[in-house]
């Protein structure tokens, strides 16, 4: 969804070479057990010099109500064209903390910068928050990375345990 969301307003402005055969991706928000959890725990595997995104989430275990950062760092190995697409659980709080130059789109929870980010480490963090009478659980968080040497999910940290009765 991101990706071709991102392909059009990259399109409007005249840069989409890096996007060809780009496909868009769903992956799922919510885990239902531990196996799950570690079945949909992806880390990038980018060849030497490629440009890799890795995931820190502060508190692992929340209860519903309470909210965590979510740090994000992109190594970016040249000057180009990136886009971030962050996928969190359905109908949980996303706000911006700090946008690492990216153009953060609230509604689609990704980040392009356009027309270029500067190569180097790039760091978005977010704050997000679990909504009251969210049930226990483990939910996933999954995440891609856009750029002109192609796609990579984001590595790191995948999973938030929701323990303690919903409020």
């Amino acid at each position: 969804m991101f990706k071709s969301k991102l392909c059009l307003a990259l399109a409007m402005l005249g840069i989409v070479a890096f996007l060809i055969g780009a496909c868009a991706s769903e992956s799922p928000s919510e885990v239902k057990n531990t196996t799950d959890a570690l079945e949909n725990t992806t880390t990038a595997v980018p060849a030497l010099g490629q440009t890799t995104a890795t995931r820190d989430i502060a508190d692992q275990t929340l209860t519903p109500g309470e909210s965590t950062n979510v740090t994000v760092t992109i190594d970016n190995a040249q000057i180009q064209a990136l886009g971030l697409d962050e996928d969190p659980p359905a109908d949980w709080t996303v706000a911006e903390v700090s946008s690492g130059g990216g153009m953060y789109q609230a509604a689609l929870i990704e980040w392009p910068w356009v027309p270029s980010a500067e190569a180097g480490t790039i760091t978005v963090i977010y704050n997000l928050t679990v909504p009251l009478g969210t049930p226990e659980g483990i939910y996933a968080i999954s995440g891609t990375l856009i750029s002109a040497e192609g796609t990579v999910a984001v590595g790191g940290e995948t999973t938030i345990t929701v323990s303690g009765a919903p409020q």
